[in-house]
Protein backbone atom coordinates (compact mmCIF):
# COMPACT_ATOMS: atom_id res chain seq x y z
CA UNK A 1 0.00 0.00 0.00
CA UNK A 2 2.77 2.32 0.80
CA UNK A 3 4.79 1.85 -2.27
CA UNK A 4 1.30 2.15 -4.17
CA UNK A 5 1.01 5.86 -2.35
CA UNK A 6 4.77 6.63 -3.01
CA UNK A 7 3.96 6.14 -6.88
CA UNK A 8 0.88 7.90 -6.59
CA UNK A 9 2.84 11.00 -5.36
CA UNK A 10 5.56 10.82 -7.30
CA UNK A 11 3.19 11.08 -10.81
CA UNK A 12 1.28 13.88 -9.48
CA UNK A 13 4.86 15.87 -8.56
CA UNK A 14 5.52 14.40 -12.08
CA UNK A 15 2.90 15.94 -13.98
CA UNK A 16 3.09 19.13 -12.00
CA UNK A 17 6.68 20.05 -13.05
CA UNK A 18 5.60 19.22 -16.34
CA UNK A 19 2.83 21.70 -16.06
CA UNK A 20 4.89 24.16 -15.06
CA UNK A 21 7.47 23.60 -17.70
CA UNK A 22 4.57 23.83 -20.42
CA UNK A 23 3.30 26.78 -19.41
CA UNK A 24 6.84 28.78 -19.18
CA UNK A 25 7.49 27.80 -22.66
CA UNK A 26 4.03 28.96 -23.39
CA UNK A 27 4.43 32.24 -21.71
CA UNK A 28 8.16 32.50 -23.39
CA UNK A 29 6.70 31.32 -26.71
CA UNK A 30 3.84 33.65 -26.33
CA UNK A 31 6.42 37.10 -25.41
CA UNK A 32 8.93 36.10 -28.82
CA UNK A 33 5.41 36.26 -30.73
CA UNK A 34 4.03 39.40 -29.59
CA UNK A 35 7.54 41.14 -29.46
CA UNK A 36 8.48 39.36 -33.48
CA UNK A 37 4.53 40.75 -34.45
CA UNK A 38 5.61 44.51 -32.82
CA UNK A 39 8.92 44.37 -35.13
CA UNK A 40 7.24 43.34 -37.89
CA UNK A 41 4.92 45.96 -37.75
CA UNK A 42 7.67 48.62 -38.50
CA UNK A 43 6.45 51.02 -41.89
CA UNK A 44 8.78 50.65 -44.77
CA UNK A 45 9.09 54.99 -44.10
CA UNK A 46 10.94 54.15 -40.73
CA UNK A 47 13.37 51.47 -42.95
CA UNK A 48 14.13 54.01 -45.67
CA UNK A 49 14.96 56.61 -43.29
CA UNK A 50 17.49 55.46 -40.87
CA UNK A 51 18.71 58.25 -39.54
CA UNK A 52 15.39 59.99 -38.88
CA UNK A 53 14.68 56.59 -36.73
CA UNK A 54 17.85 57.04 -34.95
CA UNK A 55 17.17 60.52 -33.70
CA UNK A 56 13.39 59.45 -32.44
CA UNK A 57 15.09 56.23 -30.80
CA UNK A 58 17.00 58.38 -28.92
CA UNK A 59 13.96 60.30 -27.78
CA UNK A 60 11.97 57.62 -27.05
CA UNK A 61 14.62 56.53 -24.68
CA UNK A 62 15.05 59.04 -22.76
CA UNK A 63 11.24 59.65 -22.91
CA UNK A 64 10.79 55.69 -21.82
CA UNK A 65 13.92 56.56 -18.86
CA UNK A 66 11.48 59.30 -17.56
CA UNK A 67 8.36 56.84 -17.37
CA UNK A 68 10.72 54.23 -15.28
CA UNK A 69 11.91 57.16 -12.89
CA UNK A 70 8.22 58.14 -12.56
CA UNK A 71 7.13 54.91 -11.98
CA UNK A 72 9.74 53.98 -9.72
CA UNK A 73 8.93 56.74 -7.50
CA UNK A 74 4.80 56.22 -7.74
CA UNK A 75 5.91 52.87 -6.72
CA UNK A 76 7.99 53.81 -3.50
CA UNK A 77 5.16 56.46 -2.62
CA UNK A 78 2.67 52.78 -2.55
CA UNK A 79 4.64 50.44 -0.79
CA UNK A 80 5.19 53.75 2.18
CA UNK A 81 1.64 54.27 1.89
CA UNK A 82 0.96 50.50 2.06
CA UNK A 83 3.13 49.95 5.25
CA UNK A 84 1.71 53.30 7.03
CA UNK A 85 -1.69 51.23 6.23
CA UNK A 86 -0.28 47.88 6.89
CA UNK A 87 0.81 49.63 10.59
CA UNK A 88 -2.84 50.96 11.33
CA UNK A 89 -4.93 47.83 9.91
CA UNK A 90 -5.90 45.80 12.75
CA UNK A 91 -5.41 42.21 11.39
CA UNK A 92 -1.97 43.19 11.68
CA UNK A 93 -1.98 44.46 15.45
CA UNK A 94 -0.14 42.20 17.92
CA UNK A 95 -2.72 41.96 20.58
CA UNK A 96 -1.89 40.97 24.17
CA UNK A 97 -4.51 39.42 26.85
CA UNK A 98 -5.45 41.03 29.90
CA UNK A 99 -7.55 40.07 32.47
CA UNK A 100 -10.21 41.97 34.82
CA UNK A 101 -11.10 39.95 37.94
CA UNK A 102 -13.58 42.19 39.16
CA UNK A 103 -15.96 41.11 36.22
CA UNK A 104 -14.43 37.73 35.77
CA UNK A 105 -13.39 38.71 32.10
CA UNK A 106 -10.62 38.66 29.56
CA UNK A 107 -9.70 41.21 26.76
CA UNK A 108 -6.88 41.76 24.06
CA UNK A 109 -6.02 44.89 22.98
CA UNK A 110 -3.04 45.93 20.71
CA UNK A 111 0.30 46.77 21.62
CA UNK A 112 0.85 49.44 19.08
CA UNK A 113 -1.47 51.56 21.61
CA UNK A 114 -0.90 52.86 24.81
CA UNK A 115 -2.07 50.20 27.31
CA UNK A 116 -2.87 51.65 30.53
CA UNK A 117 -4.26 49.53 33.54
CA UNK A 118 -4.41 50.24 37.75
CA UNK A 119 -1.12 47.88 37.70
CA UNK A 120 0.51 50.15 35.75
CA UNK A 121 3.70 51.60 37.35
CA UNK A 122 5.03 54.83 37.95
CA UNK A 123 7.64 55.09 35.14
CA UNK A 124 5.54 52.96 32.75
CA UNK A 125 6.05 54.47 28.95
CA UNK A 126 2.34 54.57 28.36
CA UNK A 127 2.02 56.92 31.43
CA UNK A 128 5.13 59.17 29.98
CA UNK A 129 3.65 59.22 26.62
CA UNK A 130 -0.05 60.27 27.98
CA UNK A 131 2.00 62.62 30.54
CA UNK A 132 0.25 61.07 33.52
CA UNK A 133 1.45 59.96 37.07
CA UNK A 134 0.30 57.00 38.56
CA UNK A 135 -1.40 58.96 41.69
CA UNK A 136 -3.20 60.84 38.42
CA UNK A 137 -4.12 57.65 36.53
CA UNK A 138 -5.35 56.11 39.77
CA UNK A 139 -7.84 58.81 40.71
CA UNK A 140 -9.27 59.51 37.37
CA UNK A 141 -9.61 55.67 37.21
CA UNK A 142 -11.20 55.25 40.26
CA UNK A 143 -13.66 58.17 39.74
CA UNK A 144 -15.05 56.60 36.53
CA UNK A 145 -14.75 53.05 37.15
CA UNK A 146 -12.32 52.43 34.53
CA UNK A 147 -9.78 49.28 34.96
CA UNK A 148 -8.46 49.67 31.75
CA UNK A 149 -7.30 52.68 28.67
CA UNK A 150 -5.74 51.99 25.15
CA UNK A 151 -4.67 55.04 23.67
CA UNK A 152 -4.01 55.08 20.06
CA UNK A 153 -0.17 56.94 19.76
CA UNK A 154 -1.20 59.64 17.38
CA UNK A 155 -4.36 60.55 20.39
CA UNK A 156 -6.95 60.09 17.70
CA UNK A 157 -8.54 57.56 19.21
CA UNK A 158 -9.08 55.53 22.64
CA UNK A 159 -10.78 52.70 24.00
CA UNK A 160 -11.72 52.70 27.45
CA UNK A 161 -13.13 49.45 29.89
CA UNK A 162 -14.88 49.92 33.08
CA UNK A 163 -16.96 48.21 35.22
CA UNK A 164 -19.10 48.64 38.03
CA UNK A 165 -21.37 46.90 40.78
CA UNK A 166 -24.61 48.03 42.23
CA UNK A 167 -27.87 47.36 43.81
CA UNK A 168 -29.63 47.56 40.25
CA UNK A 169 -27.08 44.67 38.69
CA UNK A 170 -26.36 42.12 41.21
CA UNK A 171 -29.69 40.72 40.84
CA UNK A 172 -29.20 40.47 37.15
CA UNK A 173 -27.11 37.25 35.73
CA UNK A 174 -27.40 38.98 32.37
CA UNK A 175 -28.80 40.96 29.69
CA UNK A 176 -30.44 37.94 28.02
CA UNK A 177 -32.64 37.24 31.13
CA UNK A 178 -34.48 40.24 30.89
CA UNK A 179 -38.16 40.42 29.13
CA UNK A 180 -38.95 42.51 26.25
CA UNK A 181 -40.86 44.95 28.89
CA UNK A 182 -37.73 45.58 31.07
CA UNK A 183 -35.24 45.37 27.93
CA UNK A 184 -37.14 48.17 26.24
CA UNK A 185 -37.12 50.00 29.87
CA UNK A 186 -33.66 50.00 30.08
CA UNK A 187 -32.84 51.12 26.36
CA UNK A 188 -35.51 54.13 27.04
CA UNK A 189 -33.32 54.74 30.28
CA UNK A 190 -30.04 54.98 28.37
CA UNK A 191 -31.16 56.81 25.40
CA UNK A 192 -32.89 59.72 27.34
CA UNK A 193 -29.36 60.42 27.98
CA UNK A 194 -28.02 63.13 25.78
CA UNK A 195 -24.75 61.40 24.71
CA UNK A 196 -26.48 58.41 23.43
CA UNK A 197 -27.73 58.78 19.97
CA UNK A 198 -28.87 55.00 19.21
CA UNK A 199 -29.47 51.87 20.16
CA UNK A 200 -29.22 48.02 19.02
CA UNK A 201 -28.06 44.71 19.82
CA UNK A 202 -25.18 42.18 19.49
CA UNK A 203 -23.57 39.41 20.87
CA UNK A 204 -19.78 38.32 21.24
CA UNK A 205 -18.61 35.16 22.48
CA UNK A 206 -22.30 34.09 23.46
CA UNK A 207 -22.89 37.84 25.77
CA UNK A 208 -25.52 40.32 24.87
CA UNK A 209 -24.43 43.27 24.02
CA UNK A 210 -26.45 46.70 23.63
CA UNK A 211 -24.34 48.85 21.02
CA UNK A 212 -25.01 53.22 21.78
CA UNK A 213 -23.66 55.51 19.35
CA UNK A 214 -22.52 58.53 21.64
CA UNK A 215 -21.62 61.97 20.54
CA UNK A 216 -21.21 64.99 22.83
CA UNK A 217 -18.61 67.89 23.36
CA UNK A 218 -15.86 68.80 25.05
CA UNK A 219 -13.77 71.77 25.30
CA UNK A 220 -14.88 72.85 21.76
CA UNK A 221 -14.39 69.13 20.75
CA UNK A 222 -16.75 66.72 19.00
CA UNK A 223 -15.97 63.32 20.28
CA UNK A 224 -17.88 60.66 18.55
CA UNK A 225 -18.10 56.64 19.87
CA UNK A 226 -19.46 53.14 19.82
CA UNK A 227 -20.05 52.22 23.68
CA UNK A 228 -20.51 48.35 24.15
CA UNK A 229 -23.00 47.97 27.09
CA UNK A 230 -23.51 44.63 29.08
CA UNK A 231 -24.17 43.51 32.46
CA UNK A 232 -23.16 39.88 33.27
CA UNK A 233 -22.59 37.78 36.41
CA UNK A 234 -24.27 40.99 38.60
CA UNK A 235 -21.85 43.21 37.06
CA UNK A 236 -22.02 46.11 34.28
CA UNK A 237 -19.66 46.33 31.69
CA UNK A 238 -18.97 49.41 29.18
CA UNK A 239 -16.50 48.89 26.50
CA UNK A 240 -16.48 52.33 24.88
CA UNK A 241 -14.19 53.58 22.17
CA UNK A 242 -14.18 57.32 21.08
CA UNK A 243 -12.86 59.20 18.45
CA UNK A 244 -11.56 62.80 18.45
CA UNK A 245 -11.51 63.49 14.93
CA UNK A 246 -14.59 62.66 13.55
CA UNK A 247 -16.91 59.38 12.77
CA UNK A 248 -14.23 56.29 13.82
CA UNK A 249 -13.66 55.11 10.36
CA UNK A 250 -13.68 51.90 8.77
CA UNK A 251 -10.42 50.55 10.57
CA UNK A 252 -11.53 51.78 14.27
CA UNK A 253 -14.73 49.71 14.06
CA UNK A 254 -12.76 46.99 12.70
CA UNK A 255 -10.56 47.33 15.75
CA UNK A 256 -13.27 47.44 17.98
CA UNK A 257 -14.61 44.35 16.25
CA UNK A 258 -11.80 41.95 16.94
CA UNK A 259 -11.34 43.60 20.71
CA UNK A 260 -15.11 42.45 21.31
CA UNK A 261 -14.72 39.43 19.92
CA UNK A 262 -12.14 38.94 22.28
CA UNK A 263 -13.92 39.75 25.28
CA UNK A 264 -14.87 36.37 27.10
CA UNK A 265 -16.72 35.92 30.39
CA UNK A 266 -16.65 32.96 32.75
CA UNK A 267 -19.69 30.73 33.24
CA UNK A 268 -21.97 32.39 30.46
CA UNK A 269 -24.51 30.77 29.19
CA UNK A 270 -25.36 30.41 25.30
CA UNK A 271 -27.14 33.03 23.52
CA UNK A 272 -29.56 32.51 20.80
CA UNK A 273 -28.43 33.96 17.76
CA UNK A 274 -31.63 35.03 16.79
CA UNK A 275 -33.00 37.32 19.32
CA UNK A 276 -29.62 38.66 19.77
CA UNK A 277 -29.34 40.27 16.45
CA UNK A 278 -32.56 42.58 16.88
CA UNK A 279 -32.74 46.49 16.77
CA UNK A 280 -34.20 46.85 20.26
CA UNK A 281 -34.67 50.86 19.31
CA UNK A 282 -38.60 49.38 18.77
CA UNK A 283 -39.92 46.32 20.30
CA UNK A 284 -40.84 43.89 18.02
CA UNK A 285 -42.92 42.49 20.14
CA UNK A 286 -41.82 38.45 19.39
CA UNK A 287 -41.68 35.98 21.73
CA UNK A 288 -38.38 34.59 22.36
CA UNK A 289 -37.76 31.10 21.36
CA UNK A 290 -36.38 30.06 24.66
CA UNK A 291 -39.71 30.97 26.41
CA UNK A 292 -41.58 29.29 23.78
CA UNK A 293 -39.37 25.80 25.44
CA UNK A 294 -39.74 27.13 28.73
CA UNK A 295 -43.74 26.78 28.41
CA UNK A 296 -43.63 23.68 26.54
CA UNK A 297 -41.32 21.61 29.33
CA UNK A 298 -43.83 23.26 32.27
CA UNK A 299 -46.63 22.26 30.13
CA UNK A 300 -45.15 18.49 30.17
CA UNK A 301 -43.84 18.97 33.82
CA UNK A 302 -47.61 19.93 34.64
CA UNK A 303 -49.14 17.17 33.00
CA UNK A 304 -46.43 14.53 34.49
CA UNK A 305 -47.20 15.44 37.49
CA UNK A 306 -51.27 16.10 37.47
CA UNK A 307 -50.83 12.33 36.15
CA UNK A 308 -48.62 11.43 39.26
CA UNK A 309 -51.47 12.82 41.85
CA UNK A 310 -54.28 11.14 39.87
CA UNK A 311 -53.00 7.62 40.07
CA UNK A 312 -51.81 8.24 43.42
CA UNK A 313 -55.41 9.15 44.49
CA UNK A 314 -56.85 6.08 42.30
CA UNK A 315 -55.00 4.00 44.12
CA UNK A 316 -55.40 5.04 47.56
CA UNK A 317 -59.19 4.94 46.94
CA UNK A 318 -58.40 1.28 45.57
CA UNK A 319 -56.88 0.23 49.30
CA UNK A 320 -59.69 1.87 51.08
CA UNK A 321 -62.18 0.19 49.19
CA UNK A 322 -60.06 -3.38 49.32
CA UNK A 323 -59.58 -2.39 53.17
CA UNK A 324 -63.47 -2.25 53.66
CA UNK A 325 -63.99 -5.23 51.81
CA UNK A 326 -61.54 -7.13 53.78
CA UNK A 327 -63.56 -5.47 57.23
CA UNK A 328 -67.06 -6.49 55.75
CA UNK A 329 -65.99 -10.19 54.66
CA UNK A 330 -64.52 -10.31 58.33
CA UNK A 331 -67.36 -9.29 60.52
CA UNK A 332 -69.45 -12.03 58.63
CA UNK A 333 -68.28 -15.28 60.58
CA UNK A 334 -68.59 -13.30 63.73
CA UNK A 335 -72.17 -12.03 63.00
CA UNK A 336 -72.98 -16.21 62.02
CA UNK A 337 -71.23 -17.01 65.17
CA UNK A 338 -72.92 -14.64 67.62
CA UNK A 339 -76.48 -16.18 66.08
CA UNK A 340 -75.42 -19.63 66.07
CA UNK A 341 -74.88 -19.45 69.87
CA UNK A 342 -77.72 -17.28 70.22
CA UNK A 343 -79.70 -19.89 68.70
CA UNK A 344 -78.13 -23.09 71.06
CA UNK A 345 -79.24 -20.53 74.04
CA UNK A 346 -82.54 -21.21 73.05
CA UNK A 347 -83.16 -24.91 72.28
CA UNK A 348 -80.49 -26.14 74.99
CA UNK A 349 -80.75 -24.13 78.15
CA UNK A 350 -78.50 -25.45 80.65
CA UNK A 351 -79.89 -24.26 83.98
CA UNK A 352 -82.91 -22.99 85.33
CA UNK A 353 -82.02 -19.79 85.20
CA UNK A 354 -81.59 -19.33 81.41
CA UNK A 355 -85.02 -21.16 80.80
CA UNK A 356 -86.45 -18.56 83.05
CA UNK A 357 -84.44 -15.54 81.45
CA UNK A 358 -85.62 -17.88 77.87
CA UNK A 359 -89.02 -17.58 79.14
CA UNK A 360 -88.72 -14.25 79.99
CA UNK A 361 -87.44 -12.78 76.78
CA UNK A 362 -90.32 -15.44 74.93
CA UNK A 363 -93.43 -13.41 76.45
CA UNK A 364 -96.56 -15.61 76.14
CA UNK A 365 -99.40 -14.14 74.01
CA UNK A 366 -102.66 -13.52 74.53
CA UNK A 367 -104.35 -17.04 73.61
CA UNK A 368 -101.38 -19.00 75.69
CA UNK A 369 -102.25 -17.07 78.51
CA UNK A 370 -105.99 -18.06 78.53
CA UNK A 371 -105.04 -22.01 77.80
CA UNK A 372 -102.82 -21.47 80.90
CA UNK A 373 -105.48 -20.16 82.97
CA UNK A 374 -107.92 -23.32 82.00
CA UNK A 375 -105.19 -25.60 82.66
CA UNK A 376 -104.84 -23.83 85.95
CA UNK A 377 -108.45 -23.83 86.60
CA UNK A 378 -108.80 -27.45 86.05
CA UNK A 379 -105.96 -28.62 88.45
CA UNK A 380 -107.87 -28.20 91.84
CA UNK A 381 -111.11 -30.69 90.18
CA UNK A 382 -108.57 -33.11 89.44
CA UNK A 383 -107.14 -33.07 93.09
CA UNK A 384 -111.03 -33.34 94.81
CA UNK A 385 -111.82 -36.07 93.09
CA UNK A 386 -108.65 -38.20 94.39
CA UNK A 387 -109.33 -36.91 98.10
CA UNK A 388 -113.34 -38.54 97.93
CA UNK A 389 -111.42 -41.51 96.12
CA UNK A 390 -109.09 -41.86 98.87
CA UNK A 391 -111.71 -41.60 101.94
CA UNK A 392 -113.49 -43.97 100.60
CA UNK A 393 -111.04 -45.93 100.04
CA UNK A 394 -110.28 -45.87 103.96
CA UNK A 395 -114.14 -46.03 104.86
CA UNK A 396 -113.98 -49.45 103.35
CA UNK A 397 -110.78 -50.42 105.35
Amino acid sequence: MKKITAIIAAALIAFSLSTTAFAENESSTAGETASSAVQGEQSPDEEGNKTEGSVSDNSENSSESEKNDSSNDSKSSKEESTKEESKTDPKNFKYKEYKLDMADMTISLPEELYVITRDSKENDPALKACKLTREDMLESFEASDTYIKAVAKDFSYDITVQATENNSTKEISSLSILTEDEMQKLIDDLLAQNIYKSCSKNTFNDVLFLTLGTEYNSENTKIVGIQEYTIINGTKVVITMQSYTGEPGNDQRALLNTVMNSVKFAGVQPVSAESSQTDLSVSSGKLDIRYIYLIIAASISIIFLAAIIITAMKYSQFRKKAAGEKAEKDKEPDIKKEAFEKKDKKEIPKSFEDISSNSEDDAPSDENKDSEETATDTVPEETTEESEINENKDSEE
